[in-house]
């Protein structure tokens, strides 16, 4: 008997009615909707547990959330003794692998760190503002949109046109001729976050200048239409660095150091962003500052700082450097 392909493909985050296979219209998901076509699409199923990590780990061990243990919530400890299905489907011969063009097996990547609600919110909350939010260059989907100003008067809407048509060869721009007034336009491409705007009217062509505006600082800076090529890069590069270093500066200005348990709670009580620590490695005393503090593990960074020479937790010899906070 020959056996079958067997596909599992778990999407964080994301709800059955998004998927067109469910008869979504407004979101293109057609790798998912070729595979439910060929194989089995579930349309009962739920989770009494909906959370990313319990999800999934109830798929690899066939259990029901409150049969896991630690696997049950966000920690990243997996009791040794929950069995999962990939385990007894190599010990029945099989193997996660698929056959390549040169008719080879070959093992795949098994995770896709792909764009999720949660990246989206990480981006509004890290560069928004009051006003809207505010794209980094490499994410927008408009890096540059070109408003006319006065745009009945002779020109300068040929004008707009022919700069979106040369802009579009090296970013992604937009050209918003639409009947709205230039202010209306204004706060609704700064609401949507688009990083770079081009104002262009008949003042302007007079003297072969546009106005160039930044999103994030509203900085304004005229710039010769000879020049757009190497202007808009710059302007494009300048923002993208100014954004990266301000949310560098906030993260570091929320993150404490602390040796004890009491410098812990203190920090804890008093701030909000990150603690930072040494760890013994020990499950217990994550457990303890989970209990205790409130703060699970965030990550254990590569660039490893030594804070001193012990757990704060057991006090029992530390090599290694945990970020805390509070997981939301």
């Amino acid at each position: 008997m020959r056996r079958p392909n067997i596909l599992f493909c778990i999407a964080d985050d994301a709800a059955w009615l998004h998927f067109g296979a469910y008869g979504c219209q407004w979101v293109s998901t057609p790798v998912f909707d070729s595979v439910a076509a060929r194989g089995v699409l579930f349309e009962n199923c739920y989770t009494p547990n909906a959370k990313s990590a319990p999800s999934r780990a109830s798929l690899l061990t066939g259990r029901y959330s409150w049969q896991l243990g630690e696997a049950g919530n966000h920690i990243c400890h997996f009791p040794e003794d929950a069995g999962v299905f990939t385990e007894a489907l190599e010990e029945a011969g099989y193997d996660v692998a698929f056959t390549g063009r040169d008719n080879q097996l070959h093992h795949p990547f098994q995770t896709s760190w792909g764009v999720s609600t949660r990246l989206v919110g990480a981006i509004i909350m890290t560069h928004g503002d009051d006003d809207g939010l505010i794209l980094p260059p490499a994410v927008a989907p408009i890096q540059v949109v070109v408003v006319p100003i006065a745009a009945h008067k002779p020109g300068v809407s040929e004008k707009a046109a022919e700069l979106a048509e040369k802009i579009s060869k090296y970013a992604r721009v937009k050209l918003d001729d639409s009947d709205n007034a230039p202010g209306w336009k204004f706060s609704q491409w700064e609401m949507k976050g688009v990083p770079l705007r081009l104002e262009i009217g008949p003042k302007d062509l007079e003297k072969n200048q546009c106005v160039l505006v930044r999103r994030d600082t509203r900085e304004k800076v005229f710039v010769s239409l000879d020049e757009l090529e190497t202007a808009i890069p710059a302007q494009l590069e300048a923002l993208r660095k100014d954004l990266y270093e301000r949310a560098l500066a906030n993260r570091e200005k929320r993150t404490w150091a602390a040796t004890t348990m009491d410098e812990v709670k203190e920090l804890a009580k008093a701030n909000t962003g990150y603690i930072k620590t040494m760890w013994c490695g020990d499950l217990a005393c994550e457990m303890k500052m989970k209990e205790e503090v409130g703060l699970s593990s965030r990550c254990m960074p590569f660039e490893q700082e030594h804070l001193s020479d012990v757990c704060p937790c057991c006090g029992k010899p530390a090599k290694t450097m945990v970020y805390w906070g509070v997981a939301y």
